[in-house]
């Protein structure tokens, strides 16, 4: 295997397994690039590469793409831990830590809608802690503008409007 694209994989394998929530592929593209290790196309080789050979797993929304570690690349990114140079190592810690609010909103917040056979869109919004769904709502709206913009609202909004529901239901008058 190519020295580099080990290393891109096991960069990979490391922003994946440090993440405090399933990581995005728009958060470790962010990184990687800004940080010039490499190009994009190799990048999503290498993470096309990853998910073929077990080592990471992914679940498609129209939110993104999120990456869950398997045992298999647990295991992978123990053994080869070492070939990930401190400086890299810091800067994945540096870009993790100043971004851990907005990795953990995308892979927390989730929103989607679609088109349902009547009349509409419905669209659903959940909050993720862990791997548990602590709030789903689902919505009917008219059309797809609306649909995006509940989406968008829900998104930037999500604590006040779950602080709101839960205040309502949990009030005894």
């Amino acid at each position: 295997m190519n020295e580099d694209l080990m290393l891109y994989k096991l960069i990979v394998l490391y922003m994946v397994k440090n993440s405090e929530a399933p990581i995005t592929n728009g958060a470790i593209s962010e990184f990687v690039l800004e940080k010039d290790y490499t190009d994009y196309i190799t990048l999503q080789q290498s993470i096309s590469e990853l998910i073929e050979s077990g080592l990471i797993r992914v679940d498609e929304k129209k939110s993104g793409h999120f990456y869950h570690m398997t045992e298999s690349g647990d295991e992978t990114l123990r053994f080869f831990k070492d070939k990930i140079s401190d400086a890299i190592i810091s800067d994945i810690n540096e870009y993790m830590g100043s971004n851990s609010v907005s990795i953990i909103n995308s892979a927390s917040i989730l929103t989607e809608y679609y088109k349902t056979s009547d009349v509409g869109y419905d669209v659903n919004m959940k909050i993720r802690e862990k791997d548990r769904i602590v709030f789903d709502l689902t919505v009917n709206v008219d059309d797809k503008a609306e649909a995006e913009m509940v989406c968008r609202n829900f998104k930037e909004k999500s604590q006040t409007i779950y602080e709101a529901v839960m205040r309502n239901l949990l009030s005894l008058s």
